[in-house]
């Protein structure tokens, strides 16, 4: 191959690398919120199953729904590979409880979880301003089981640290070269213990995406 045909395969490439930078962003800082919708897989039989190790045999029914939202920071590595994490409030999910041992009362409370979280994230540009990627990664998590009765028995508050692993995906549009909005649906797995109630956890989020260039 000669001089002219390696200069414009060079050029080619360039232009291409140069294109798909564009449209997936510039690697660098970035920073941003996200607000939505979180459900629990737990299940009452979790929250049961946390009562029953106070002593107490209930009947429960757990919210299946909350509000989720997210503080994060990242970097982009390139334009297709980025590391991100920040803090995460995944919700507080109220209970309420029927109690017939050791005695009939009635319990009303709530599940919360919250922490911190860290992941790679892949992107992948496929169309103009559009991307998709998917991450992977962990929570730490606080997790908290708190209520009371109606007097009959008495339910102490319960708190738990603990570590399980994330998965998500979404799409992002760049509206300009600093601001872009992200749709999300991340899965946190195992989260909490047998003390407060464990189970998944999904969050449906909107993100708003600031890149410090």
């Amino acid at each position: 191959m000669n001089r002219k045909a390696i200069t414009a395969v060079a050029i080619g490439l360039g232009a291409a690398c140069f294109s798909s930078a564009q449209a997936a962003g510039n690697p660098g800082w970035y920073g941003g919120v996200s607000l939505g919708r979180s459900v629990e897989q737990l299940g009452s039989g979790a929250i049961d199953g946390a009562l029953a190790n106070q002593g107490l045999a209930t009947a429960s029914s757990l919210d299946h729904h909350s509000t989720s939202y997210n503080l994060f920071a990242g970097y982009e590595i390139t334009p297709y590979f980025a590391l991100e994490g920040g803090y995460v409030h995944l919700g507080k999910f109220d209970f309420s409880s029927a109690v017939s041992a050791p005695a009939a009362d009635m319990l009303s409370g709530r599940f919360e979880a919250k922490g911190v979280d860290a992941a790679a994230v892949g992107i992948l540009p496929f169309a103009n301003n559009w991307s998709a990627f998917g991450k992977a990664g962990l929570l730490y998590a606080k997790t908290s089981l708190e209520g009371g009765s109606t007097g009959a028995v008495a339910l102490s508050d319960e708190h738990h640290w603990s570590t399980g692993p994330l998965l998500g995906a979404g799409v992002g549009y760049d509206l300009t070269r600093n601001v872009a909005l992200r749709a999300e649906y991340d899965r946190y797995f195992k989260v909490g213990d047998a003390t407060v109630g464990k189970g998944d956890i999904d969050a449906m989020t909107a993100r708003v995406v600031y890149r410090f260039q």
